[in-house]
């Protein structure tokens, strides 16, 4: 028998190429995009987008980019919505090296400008319209010295690393921004030989994603992320999840936040399944696809799912499809679901870890996934310490949760990380929890101060 590799004996992801140095980005969109050619990777507004198709347009993106002068390192932040283009984006910053950067779309535009500079963006890729706002117009407003700018190279005080703003929509727009169609259009297929010079010098270690923390109560921290993490947890969310290409998930999570990420995009490509998005969330609209595309899976937040539920229309609606969600969601009456066989509640996990560190799989028995978070992950380690010294407490005895791992970020962008992680590498989470005998985590909540 062939000996296991490191990817399934130190990670035990299964389901992943064994090769390490796949755990990239570029080489997970070449894996999926080879593997399930044909197969219809994203539908969105009555638009199918193949596997292939992701792929095609993320290369003409990546070429765009070289266009714009971008290298590798620099950030490319992206304020779209759920949709194709959000995925395209993505890997086409991933394909020349450049650390993509999501911006929230509910963001105030101090909120969005604070990260374009907290980052360095060099390129925004964005689109007009959402929600009843134009961002065109409110970068407008924040930012008058774009209506006397070249959109070939933007000099904007307040932003100084900011040189292009690419919009998906292409009437009417001001000074300032790039049509989509100039963006693509201005790529060269002879620029292909410095993306494959790029792609091939990424490791799984390259940094690859700036997420930012919602930032309630101060600055959002600008989460920095190798590419390992992102690819790691893709596959991992897809074994976790016991998803296979015949699944069809809906997903209300935003792509802007490592969930939305790993577990609707990246875990959906993973097993070749089918991706369902909406921009915007609607419990009536999202009702309507669930049904009509015979969903098997529901990502949403409780308070979505209980808006669809209690949707006049649900209770007339046929959810026979939809068997992989929780047991207690409002939406297990309706799906007809009868008993706990399936859930993601035993798990923990954080944006600075890129979603879980520990969780017990989605079919384990009810009673396992009962009371407690999980169990530390494949190439994770985690600590309870005591909160003020950082001394180790042994199994039974609460304290903080620390991790460290594989999916650990590489630290907070512009803070030494000598202020972030302790001597051994471990992040102090803020968490309270513990680990029991059988070395099952128990989160008790935030601690105080």
């Amino acid at each position: 028998m062939p000996e296991e590799s490191e990817v399934q004996s130190e990670l035990g992801l299964s389901l992943a190429p064994p090769d390490r140095a796949r755990l990239t980005l570029p080489r997970f969109l070449e894996d999926v995009a080879g593997r399930f050619q044909g197969r219809v990777a994203i539908r969105f507004g009555g638009d199918d987008w193949r596997f292939e198709d992701v792929g095609d347009e993320a290369r003409r993106w990546a070429r765009g980019l070289i266009a714009l002068g971008v290298e590798p390192g620099d950030r490319v932040a992206i304020l779209l919505s759920n949709r194709p283009e959000w995925a395209v984006a993505l890997f086409a910053a991933s394909q020349v090296g450049a650390i993509a950067v999501p911006i929230n779309t509910f963001a105030t535009p101090d909120e969005r400008d604070y990260i374009l500079d907290h980052a360095g963006a060099r390129v925004l890729l964005m689109q007009r319209h959402l929600a009843g706002r134009d961002f065109v117009a409110e970068l407008g407003n924040s930012h008058p010295a774009l209506s006397d700018s070249s959109a070939s190279t933007l000099e904007l005080p307040e932003l100084p690393d900011l040189r292009h703003i690419v919009c998906l929509e292409e009437d009417s727009l001001p000074n300032g921004f790039i049509a989509r169609s100039a963006f693509v259009g201005a790529g060269r297929s002879d620029f292909d030989a410095r993306i494959e010079k790029a792609v091939a010098a990424i490791t799984p270690e390259t940094s690859g994603l700036l997420i930012y923390t919602s930032g309630t109560t101060d600055r959002p921290k600008g989460v920095l992320h190798a590419h390992q993490a992102a690819v790691i947890q893709s596959w991992r969310f897809a074994e976790i999840l016991d998803l296979s290409e015949d699944d069809i998930v809906f997903t209300a999570q935003p792509f802007f936040w490592t969930a939305g990420i790993c577990m609707s995009l990246g875990a959906t490509m993973a097993v070749g399944a089918r991706l369902l998005l909406q921009e915007t969330f609607s419990p009536e609209a999202a009702l309507d696809c669930v049904e009509r595309e015979r969903a098997t899976t529901v990502h949403a937040w409780v308070h979505q799912e209980k808006a669809m539920a209690e949707h006049p229309s649900a209770a007339d609606r046929d959810f026979s499809a939809l068997h992989r969600i929780e047991f207690d969601s409002p939406l297990a009456p309706l799906a007809g679901l009868e008993e706990d066989v399936w859930g993601i509640h035993a798990s923990y996990g954080l944006t600075e870890t890129f979603t879980l560190s520990a969780a017990l799989p989605t079919w384990a028995s009810a009673q396992d996934r009962t009371g407690n978070s999980g169990r530390p992950l494949p190439g994770m380690q985690i600590r309870i310490v005591d909160p003020e010294s950082g001394t180790v407490r042994p199994a039974g005895q609460s304290g903080e949760i620390a991790v460290r791992g594989v999916t650990l970020m590489q630290g907070y962008w512009k803070v030494p990380t000598e202020n972030v992680l302790d001597e051994d590498g471990f992040f102090h989470t803020g968490d309270g929890g513990r680990l029991d005998e059988a070395g099952l985590l128990h989160w008790t909540g935030r601690l105080s101060g």
